[in-house]
């Protein structure tokens, strides 16, 4: 007969890597989490993992019982917890990531009217590289994310594209009939504020749109693109944003796109999260309902 912490610590080695991380998960000893696997590989008569000097790789037998399991033992594991044997209603956790500019003017609107009514919302803000940093390490279940980082681990889906756009304040007039190249250099001599000192989203909207690299210096750094748009209303220099994000401060007349390209450039944003999370209700439910919006930013 198989013990259902046997699953259960099956389940932590394969969302974590390694028997030593799978202990501290379940706060049991490494030979307790590996004695678990052992009588489960016997009890089914499969190999699940293939054992490597850093890592437990699943087999293709593994793979398939997780996707079987990971369901039912996480409802279980729900209803193990007295609070939740006394209250049939409490809230399951969603720990989210996303940058903090998106939520401000984008994900309220998505988080208030979602149909998701027993979740626990947890929100972390900031930029990719950390937040993926988090989902790695188990202490987020889903990231919104503005580049797609590398990983076996990780599962990607296309979100929404965002469009940059060249902003400043509303007084501001660029010389007619200038060439493309003359624009750059007029542009160049005014003042900047830019999100970081080696100009990310400058360089990459420079390149993109003048073919070439950018030679200002900025007067103001802010790492907040939510700052930026307000240092720009307040006419203290110019910038790139993402232009969902100034929507509102362009219709009330505060900020103005200055310079409009043929072909603006974009960026595509995604839903991530491990893979062995991506079958879970959370995580299906939480996709469905971002990807039931309209897939651009414009």
């Amino acid at each position: 007969m198989v013990d259902f912490e046997w699953y259960r610590s099956f389940v932590a080695i394969y969302q974590s890597g390694t028997v030593s991380a799978a202990a501290q998960v379940r706060n049991m000893t490494q030979p307790g989490i590996s004695q678990h696997l052992a009588a489960l590989e016997r009890a089914l008569d499969v190999s699940l993992f293939q054992r490597t000097p850093r890592q437990m790789i699943p087999t293709e037998a593994g793979k398939r019982l997780y996707t079987e399991v990971i369901g039912p033992v996480e409802q279980l594991e729900r209803w193990s917890v007295p609070s939740t044997l006394h209250n049939r209603t409490a809230p399951r956790d969603l720990r989210l990531g996303m940058p903090r500019e998106f939520f401000y003017a984008y994900g309220w609107d998505r988080l208030f009217n979602a149909p998701i009514t027993d979740h626990r919302f947890q929100f972390s803000f900031g930029q990719t590289v950390g937040l993926i940093k988090g989902l790695l390490e188990n202490k987020l279940d889903a990231v919104i994310a503005t580049q797609r980082i590398p990983d076996r681990m990780l599962h990607y889906q296309p979100l929404l594209i965002e469009q940059f756009g060249l902003v400043a304040a509303a007084k501001v007039n660029v010389p007619q009939k200038l060439s493309l190249i003359e624009t750059a250099q007029w542009l160049e001599d005014q003042p900047w504020i830019a999100y970081a000192a080696d100009l990310p989203i400058l360089r990459r909207y420079w390149q993109e749109v003048f073919h070439r690299r950018p030679q200002m210096t900025p007067i103001i750094i802010l790492p907040d693109l939510l700052m930026i748009l307000r240092a720009v209303a307040n006419g203290l220099g110019l910038s790139v944003l993402p232009t969902y994000l100034c929507d509102q401060a362009v219709r009330s007349g505060e900020v103005q796109v200055l310079w409009t390209p043929e072909q603006p450039p974009t960026n595509q944003l995604y839903l991530t999260c491990r893979k062995e999370r991506l079958s879970t209700i959370e995580i299906q439910t939480f996709f469905k309902w971002m990807l039931d919006h309209d897939h651009h930013l414009i």
